[in-house]
């Protein structure tokens, strides 16, 4: 069974109708349903570890920057890996901050960085799923400090992100591949030639169904001969 990831914008009865129609469901990023449910299970508690962590870097980050003169405020980088379950859960973790987490820096007159915010969209935002696993939108904490009401430069930004996984099954369709690769593209999948797992889960009319991996493949030669392919063509794999 395949989970549909909806865009919050759409209305119950269009979600209805894409949910039961299955053509129309491919057209939209989809992952595997026991994917989404053990990554919904935990989703909250890593979001708040995640969040809690990058405030701590983002506040080192600034303040080294205005004792350095204001120099270019390096953000923190976030890596993920797992191994099988744990790299498709890594990469829907991956897909869920890089869509909805956010760094917001104002500076007051374009001089100097007054204020921060680190924000989470509980709901999903773009990748909002069943009704039942959303809560209001808002967030884990907010930073800001109040400032005179004086022009602002405001800066959005978002941290990068690289994702790292071994042995790792198919997560979702064509359209969550498309969607994961603009948004995610720093990310590599470790597999060791002759594993089956990472060719599952398969379903539809042709050999890989309609599941799709995402990530760049490195492929490990069969034998512990030490051999690497990054990213190998068809032919190479044979």
């Amino acid at each position: 069974e395949q989970s549909t990831l909806l865009p919050a914008a759409v209305s119950h009865g269009a979600k209805a109708v894409i949910r039961a129609t299955p053509m129309a469901r491919q057209a939209l990023p989809c992952v595997h349903e026991g994917f989404q449910q053990s990554y919904m299970k935990v989703r909250q508690q890593l979001i708040e570890a995640i969040l809690s962590v990058m405030k701590r870097q983002v506040d080192k980050a600034i303040e080294r920057s205005r004792y350095a003169g204001n120099e270019p405020i390096t953000l923190p980088k976030i890596y993920l890996t797992g191994h099988s379950l744990g790299g498709c859960l890594s990469q829907i973790l991956a897909l869920d901050l890089a869509s909805n987490i956010e760094i917001v820096i104002e500076q007051p007159n374009g001089t100097g960085v007054a204020a921060h915010e680190i924000s989470f969209k509980q709901s999903l935002s773009s990748l909002d799923i069943d009704e039942e696993a959303q809560s209001d939108t808002g967030d884990f904490f907010d930073a800001r400090r109040h400032q005179d009401d004086l022009p602002k430069k405001v800066i959005r930004l978002r941290p990068p992100i690289a994702v790292y996984t071994f042995g790792q099954p198919r997560v979702g369709n064509v359209a969550f591949k498309t969607l994961y690769k603009q948004r995610v593209p720093h990310t590599y999948r470790v597999v060791t030639e002759g594993d089956a797992f990472t060719s599952m889960p398969t379903l539809g009319p042709l050999c890989s169904g309609i599941y799709r991996h995402a990530g760049l493949e490195v492929l490990l030669e069969e034998g512990c001969t030490g051999n690497i392919l990054v990213g190998p063509t068809v032919v190479e794999t044979l």
